[in-house]
């Protein structure tokens, strides 16, 4: 019931306000001291800093996934389960495989803290693969304005008294969102192909947000077959491409493998960035250089 009041809460705001908060939104829970800052839970570390930027010196954020590990399989710690019984709000991302594992956990440990969904599920236009079960959402500046209107919306619900200062730093971030994108655009609009090809398939949102296609290497959560690899290897010779796009938080093997196939190399692009703006500046860098074949 809840959910649902707040995406048709959401979807009004969206309409009627280009950026800002909602005046009218529903309440999500108990005020807090506006003298304490609130003590929000997030699940990745971009999500980390889009509280920030909203909020300021006015958040407290606690990460729940560390840097480096795989959000398909991490297990929170008993030390995490008492951060979580302090905290005010907990923002999810949607559906990241720690959050439907963990979150009757979380729920249990806070019952009275709102758990408010900052992503909902987008499909590929019609004739394109469906991809609504990918929870990468944060890797579309496009879809990181909904979100940080959202957080935004949270924050001041919380806490009134700094409603004027979350409106104010939303705008800011919204402005900054555009500019990546009008960048990510420019810089990628001269390039040799739209196919690029990754380990594990986290650059969907991105791919249809900037006319690319993403072939990826692990299907839901598998490695592939040596009849797999064979096809991927040579749907990837078809299309020119020769670089192979990896993670830091997934295994290189078979990326390397392919790559040693293709004459290529391996590419590293972290879709975690604690910097999310610079992250994904750094990001766009290397898919210019693997849809261009350029040298770094």
């Amino acid at each position: 019931m809840y959910r649902k009041a707040l995406i048709i809460i959401m979807a009004v705001i969206m309409t009627v306000v280009a950026a800002g908060c909602s005046q009218t939104a529903e309440h999500t829970g108990s005020q807090i001291d506006p003298s304490e800052p609130v003590k929000v839970l997030v699940s990745i570390l971009p999500q980390a800093d889009f509280v920030k930027s909203i909020g300021g010196e006015q958040v407290e954020v606690n990460v729940l996934i560390p840097p480096g590990a795989n959000p398909e399989n991490y297990e929170m710690s008993p030390r995490q389960i008492q951060e979580v019984s302090q905290a005010d709000v907990y923002f999810t991302i949607g559906s990241i495989p720690f959050e439907q594992i963990s979150l009757e956990r979380i729920r249990s440990a806070n019952p009275d803290m709102p758990v408010i969904d900052t992503a909902e599920d987008r499909e590929y236009a019609e004739g394109e693969e469906a991809h609504h079960h990918d929870p990468h959402v944060w890797l579309s500046p496009v879809l990181v304005k909904e979100q940080a209107r959202i957080i935004c919306t949270g924050l001041s619900e919380i806490d009134p008294a700094h409603k004027e200062m979350y409106d104010k730093n939303l705008n800011t971030y919204i402005a900054e969102l555009e500019k990546l994108d009008k960048d990510i655009k420019l810089l990628l609009a001269d390039r040799k192909r739209d196919a690029f090809l990754v380990y594990h398939p986290a650059w969907g949102y991105f791919a249809e947000d900037y006319g690319l296609h993403e072939m990826a290497v692990e299907k839901e959560g598998k490695e592939p077959t040596a009849k797999e690899m064979a096809q991927i290897i040579a749907e990837a010779k078809q299309e020119g491409i020769t670089a192979v796009i990896a993670s830091p938080q997934h295994s290189t093997r078979s990326a390397e493998t392919i790559a040693k196939q293709l004459q290529g190399e391996v590419k590293m692009i972290d879709p975690l960035p604690e910097d999310y703006i610079a992250g994904m500046r750094e990001a766009a860098a290397v898919f210019k250089q693997v849809l261009s074949d350029q040298e770094e």
